[in-house]
């Protein structure tokens, strides 16, 4: 058992100093410490891991193709004239290949 108590020791021996060196270059770099986030800051969010959940009202609306006031207004994924590209893009192969079975015919 005490084998496992210095183990313990030593890590905490060579955490302090590795704390002080830390310290040290903070101080000659003038970097501020980072604050550790606390579940205590935001109440609505302690607990939480990931992103902010989607409310079934939100869902709806979504589903439904409803702008909401989180994508811009826009009611989908891609900015205005962006539809108008994927528009573009998607028509072009297929007139691509209809002209070219216009001009080149297999006997």
């Amino acid at each position: 058992m005490l084998w496992f108590y210095n183990y313990f020791e030593r890590h905490r021996k060579a955490e302090e100093e590795r704390e002080e060196v830390r310290a040290q270059i903070r101080k000659k770099y003038n970097i501020k410490k980072k604050e550790t986030f606390s579940a205590m800051e935001d109440p609505n969010r302690a607990g939480q891991i990931g992103r902010k959940r989607k409310t079934p009202e939100e869902l709806a609306a979504e589903a439904r193709g409803e702008s909401t006031e989180d994508d811009g207004g826009q009611g989908g994924f891609l900015p205005g004239n962006m539809s108008e590209m994927q528009a573009k893009l998607t028509e072009g192969p297929g007139q691509l290949l209809s002209s070219a079975q216009e001009k080149c015919s297999v006997m």
